[in-house]
C-alpha cells in the first residue's frame, strides 16, 4: 500500500491524514499516469476516485461501515 496526497504536499499541501490515501501500486500510478483522480472526503470517510471519463467510484473507509470491528 502506498499513500497518495490528494493536494500534494510539494507545492505547499498539506500532509495530515485527511489529505492522504492509500492506495496500491496499481492504483496509485492510475492517478499519476492513468489520469485518474482521488479526493478524501472526511465528512463521509469515503475517498472518491474519479477516472478520465468522469465515472466517480466512492470508496468508505473500513471504520465508516456499520459492520467494519
Amino acid at each position: 500500500t502506498q499513500i497518495h496526497h490528494c493536494n500534494p504536499w510539494k507545492p505547499g499541501g498539506e500532509t495530515n491524514l485527511d489529505c492522504g490515501v492509500p492506495v496500491c501500486r496499481y492504483h496509485h500510478d492510475l492517478v499519476h499516469k492513468g489520469g485518474w483522480t482521488i479526493a478524501y472526503d472526511p465528512n463521509r470517510r469515503a475517498a472518491i476516485c474519479t477516472s478520465p471519463d468522469k465515472h466517480v467510484v466512492i470508496a468508505p473507509t473500513p471504520a465508516a461501515l456499520p459492520w467494519a470491528a
